[in-house]
């Protein structure tokens, strides 16, 4: 008898667990959705115990709803409101989006000022690995981002992390590269973001921005020394006939003999595309006449000492015309030095001849 008494309620708990109907996730349904759906399907569960955490659930998902809605509509009285009873992280059952990256996807500056100084934490990922930070470049939300990069926080470990990746190993900066914000790309380079990450695609900041055709991102970034022989740029630029771009990565060192898959180079790709041949044509010519002014001045540099010289010995050459022949040399000399005789001479006119001394006594 005493072993039936043992055995009684572990048979029970297998009868349970028997008849609790096993309900598998469903994609695109929410976790507190699932929860109340196995709530309610629970045959072990009083209809009194399955009210009371049916409420429950739906209580918390209306907290969460308050606090999103809140944060999205730059609320920031209700936000206030909603964080008495939610945790500033907490995360939505869809995406795993916390307030803070609900605020970013809308642009609401005011609650995500009130969030951060609610110590929000701006490096949590939701499923895909992206932080609020993503979701504002994505959205071209820039004034959003400025508020990001420029928060200083106390806490270090609430900083936010610029260079940050998702699942697909892209940076807030590439991310927004891809999505033609460049606006937000430049502000990001500015920051220091780096801009040597490479996706597992292999293709870092520059390239993408390259495809892509963003003049002003490659600007920022070749001004910012980003490796522009890293992900041949230059023949991507060559191939898809994007002359501007092809003479920016010229003037910034590309090289012009790195080889593609195909094996093809830069002037390959350049005979087929008119407009970057001439792009380089004109960049050859311009490198030319740069270095002919240094040419030049080094030419001019050897003469000058020839130049300066010059005037001392002509002087001489000038006074060459009037010197006489040497046969009247002796001539020249008597009328040059004469001034200076006559004087003694002027002086001996004056005193009389020693002969007539004796008639002025």
């Amino acid at each position: 008898m005493i072993r039936y008494i043992f055995v009684l309620p572990l048979f029970t708990c297998f009868l349970n667990a028997v008849n609790t109907p096993f309900i598998p996730d469903i994609p695109g349904v929410s976790p507190e959705t699932m929860k109340l759906i196995r709530t309610a399907s629970n045959p072990n569960i009083k209809a009194e115990d399955k009210a009371k955490q049916i409420g429950a659930i739906n209580a918390e998902q209306k907290a969460h709803d308050a606090l999103f809605k809140a944060a999205e509509q730059d609320d920031v009285e209700q936000l206030k409101t909603a964080l008495k009873t939610m945790n500033v992280d907490t995360q939505d059952s869809v995406l795993g989006q916390t307030a803070l990256m609900h605020a970013s996807v809308k642009g609401s500056r005011n609650a995500i000022k009130e969030l951060l100084a609610n110590s929000a934490n701006p490096n949590i990922v939701d499923v895909s690995g992206k932080t609020a930070l993503m979701y504002a470049v994505e959205n071209s939300q820039n004034e959003v981002v400025k508020e990001l990069v420029a928060y200083k926080p106390t806490d270090k470990k609430l900083a936010v992390d610029i260079n940050a990746l998702d699942l697909g190993k892209q940076s807030a900066l590439m991310l927004a590269i891809r999505k033609g914000n460049e606006n937000g790309a430049i502000l990001l380079i500015d920051a220091g973001a780096d801009t040597e990450i490479l996706d597992d695609h292999k293709e870092s900041a520059l390239l993408i921005a390259t495809k892509a055709n963003l003049t002003k991102t490659v600007k920022a970034l070749v001004a910012k020394k980003a490796q522009v022989n890293r992900a041949n740029s230059l023949l991507i630029a060559a191939k898809n006939n994007k002359p501007e771009l092809v003479t920016l990565l010229l003037g910034s060192g590309a090289r012009t003999d790195i080889q593609d898959s195909d094996g093809k180079t830069f002037a390959d790709y350049a005979k087929l595309n008119p407009d970057v041949q001439q792009a380089w044509d004109d960049y050859q010519a311009e490198q030319l006449v740069a270095k002919a002014p240094a040419q030049e001045k080094a030419g001019a540099a050897k003469k000058i000492p020839a130049q300066v010289t010059q005037p001392q010995d002509t002087a001489p050459q000038e006074q060459s015309p009037v010197s006489l022949p040497s046969s009247q040399e002796p001539t020249v000399a008597v009328q040059v030095t004469q001034p200076q005789d006559t004087a003694p001479q002027e002086q001996s006119s004056v005193s009389l001849p020693s002969s007539q001394e004796p008639t002025n006594e």
